[in-house]
Parts: C-alpha cells; structure tokens; sequence
C-alpha cells in the first residue's frame, strides 16, 4: 500500500499519480451498483439546491469522476456548462481528458493543486467539490481560493465526510489512518457546525446544508473489490440492498449520511 507522508504539492502528486495507476483499472474498471448510486445522488444535489447550469463556467475540484466511472462533469456539460476541472494527478488528469475527448466533449482540465487554484480571481460562476477538501489538512486555505476564483453571486457545492455519520465511516478512517491502512492516505472529518463556521469565517453567504449516503459505506468498498466484481450476482444483490435508501437521501435522516454537503454564495 503507497503510503502518503508528506503535503506538500509534491508529494501529494506522487501519492496520486501512484493510486490512479495501482486501482483504477482494477477497482473502477467498470461501472457497479454503487457507482450508479452515487452518479445519481451527487447530480441530484444541484436539483436540491436548484443550481442553474446553463451558460454558467463550472469548476470542479478533483477529476477522480471524470477519470473512471461516475464522469459527473460530462452530465453538466449535457446541460449547458462550460465545464473546467483540476486534479493533483498529471495521471489522473491526462485519463479524463482521454475520456472526453473520445466523446468530443470541449473541457478545460489542468493539474494543479486545490490550495493554490491555477485561474484568476472571479473566474467562475459555481465551484463544485464533493469528497476532495478533506484530502489536505489546510482546508481553510482551500476555501479561501475557491472563494477568490468564484464572481460576486457566485455558487460554492462543496461535500466533506460527516463527522458523525450513521455507519460510523469517520471513525473507520481515522483508525485505518493511525495504522496507515486508509487506501486514500489522509481525510479529515466534519461536523454540520464546523463545516458551516469553516464556510462563514472564508465569507461565505446564504448557507445551505445537507448529507447524503445513506447506506452503509462498507457496501461500497466491498462492491469496488475485483474479486467480488467477477460475479454479476453480487452487483445485483448490491443493487437491491442500496435501492430502498434512496428514498431517504435528502430527507429528515440527512445528518446522518456518509457526507455533508453545503451550498453557499459569494
């Protein structure tokens, strides 16, 4: 297992390029049950929060998605965005813009790292980030640039991992992490309020809050696993178990989902 020691930009280039080429092609090599879920639920997001796509620059933290199977750009392309990412990985960037460019998608995909955003001041109409900031202990500086490259009204939909998450997934990674287990070598956790003040003291407006992921967070690591991916069946059963708590996303049990997810203005 690659193990992350250090956070500068260098390091972290390493760690990454390092996971795309270890699991991409075989824990992502095709898409499952739990990818379609999560595909799903991460669009719905803008529906919830009433997000307009058309005719608006988008920026999307991370090109983890775009680079496998849940290629969640390609959707806000489709729905009239002019659509930017940004990735650590030189590896993970050059995959998504292989993949889009098979499909003759227009995309402005660049290496770089999240604290120090490679594009001007008020660049952008939403900056979307889900499962990313965690990745980097100074999260605070990563908001601030986000904040700086988004237009006055501008839209921030960033997700980090809920602190207090039903199925206990925060605790899971922090023990993982102490014994240096954790396959995504580092990720802080959040609780509603300090995701919030995190958002206020950047100078943030008009905050909104989720969670999505409902269902249990070991389903889907054991339904990226290769050797259960063999079996066709398996991904089925996976199907049926995750279904019902679909309904469930966005609704009163919300605080509890694997992830919290804030909208907010500039």
């Amino acid at each position: 297992m690659i193990r992350l020691k250090n956070f500068d930009t260098k390091s972290l280039t390493h760690f990454w390029d390092e996971l795309a080429r270890s699991i991409q092609n075989t824990f992502y090599s095709e898409k499952n049950a739990t990818d379609i879920y999560l595909q799903r639920t991460y669009l719905i997001i803008l529906n919830h929060f009433q997000v307009d796509l058309l005719g608006k620059k988008i920026l999307k933290l991370d090109l983890w998605n775009e680079s496998t199977n849940t290629a969640l750009l390609k959707w806000f392309f489709e729905r009239g965005a002019e659509i930017y990412g940004i990735d650590i990985s030189p590896e993970v960037v050059q995959r998504a813009k292989v993949k889009f460019e098979q499909e003759g998608i227009s995309c402005d995909f660049r290496q770089g790292d999240i604290r120090k955003l490679p594009f001007p001041d008020g660049y952008f109409d939403i900056v979307y980030s889900i499962g990313t900031v965690e990745h980097v202990p100074e999260v605070s500086q990563v908001f601030q640039e986000i904040y700086r490259v988004m237009g006055d009204g501008g839209e921030n939909i960033v997700g980090v991992p809920n602190k207090y998450n039903i199925w206990g997934r925060a605790f899971a990674v922090w023990v993982t992490q102490k014994f240096g287990l954790y396959p995504f070598g580092f990720a802080l956790s959040f609780s509603r309020h300090g995701l919030y003040k995190l958002l206020v003291d950047t100078g943030f407006r008009d905050i909104e809050t989720t969670g999505v992921i409902l269902y249990p967070w070991v389903i889907r690591y054991l339904n990226l696993h290769p050797l259960l991916r063999r079996f066709a069946w398996i991904n089925r059963v996976v199907e049926f178990i995750i279904y019902p708590f679909s309904y469930l996303e966005f609704g009163f049990a919300a605080p509890l989902g694997e992830f919290l997810i804030a909208k907010c203005r500039k």
